[in-house]
C-alpha cells in the first residue's frame, strides 16, 4: 500500500480538465473531499439549524448529479458503494443529503512537525521560516473567498464576478464569516423547494445574486406547493 499524501488546491475545480463530464468515480470521490467542511459550521435549512462538522458536507442528490454529470440513481448507488467500503457515512437529515467523510484527517490534515522536518531535509539549501500571522490570515481569506465563489457559481440567476460579489457580501454583512457556511446549503434547499413548483409560478423566480445577498435571503423559507387537486398555483 502506498503511503504519504499531497494537497490539492480548490482552484482545480475551475480547470477545464476537471470540469469535463461525466466524472469518473475517482473524480467524484475527490470532489466529495473537496466539498467537505474544513471546520465546524452551523447551517440554516428551512429555519432549522444543523451542525455540519469538519469533514462533513450537505449537498442534495440533484446538486451532486449536476456537478458530476450523472443521473440521481447513479449518484445514489455510488454513495451507497462508498458507505459500504467505509469511506463515508450518511447522517440523518430530512432537508438534504448529509455526508461525513470517514478518516477525513488522513486526507486533509494540517502540516505537522514531521512533514516540516522532511521538507527541510529535501531543501537543505533553503531557509525554512514559520508563516507570519499575516500570511495565515491571507491564506484563510483565500479559502473563504473560494468557499463563497463555489456558492456563487451554483446560484441560478444573474450574478457579478467573484471578486465583486464577495466584496459586496463582506461590506453588507459585518458578521459575514458566520453567514458564509450557511450560503450553499441554504441555496441547495431553496433550489430543491422552488423546483417543486410549476415553471410559471412566481416561486420559481430568482432575484439577482446581489439582491439575494443584500436582503439576507438565505433565511428565506420556500413553501411547499399545494397538494390538493384543483387548487391554483401561486
Amino acid at each position: 500500500m502506498k503511503t504519504g499524501w499531497f494537497s490539492i488546491h480548490r482552484k482545480l475545480e475551475d480547470d477545464w480538465v476537471w470540469k469535463d463530464k461525466p466524472f469518473t468515480k475517482g473524480q467524484a470521490w475527490i470532489d466529495l473531499i473537496l466539498l467537505a467542511n474544513f471546520e465546524d459550521a452551523k447551517v440554516n435549512l428551512g429555519n432549522q439549524i444543523f451542525t455540519c462538522k469538519r469533514g462533513e458536507l450537505m449537498y442534495s442528490l440533484d446538486s451532486l448529479s449536476g456537478r458530476w454529470g450523472w443521473n440521481k440513481s447513479k449518484v445514489r448507488r455510488f454513495l451507497k458503494c462508498l458507505e459500504s467500503d467505509s469511506k463515508i457515512d450518511t447522517l440523518p437529515n430530512t432537508k438534504t443529503t448529509h455526508l461525513s467523510i470517514l478518516k477525513y484527517n488522513d486526507y486533509q490534515q494540517e502540516r505537522n512537525a514531521d512533514e516540516t522536518q522532511m521538507k527541510r531535509k529535501r531543501n537543505a539549501d533553503e531557509t525554512q521560516t514559520t508563516p507570519s500571522n499575516n500570511t495565515n490570515k491571507t491564506n484563510k481569506l483565500i479559502i473563504e473567498q473560494e468557499e463563497f465563489d463555489n456558492f456563487r457559481k451554483n446560484y441560478p440567476s444573474t450574478k457579478g464576478g467573484a471578486e465583486v460579489e464577495f466584496t459586496n457580501f463582506k461590506k453588507k454583512h459585518g458578521n459575514w464569516k458566520e453567514i458564509l457556511p450557511k450560503l450553499l446549503p441554504s441555496l441547495e434547499y431553496q433550489i430543491k423547494q422552488r423546483n417543486k413548483w410549476p415553471e410559471d409560478s412566481h416561486h420559481r423566480t430568482w432575484k439577482n445574486l446581489r439582491t439575494w445577498i443584500n436582503q439576507s435571503c438565505w433565511d428565506e423559507e420556500v413553501p411547499e406547493p399545494p397538494k390538493a387537486q384543483g387548487l391554483p398555483f401561486g
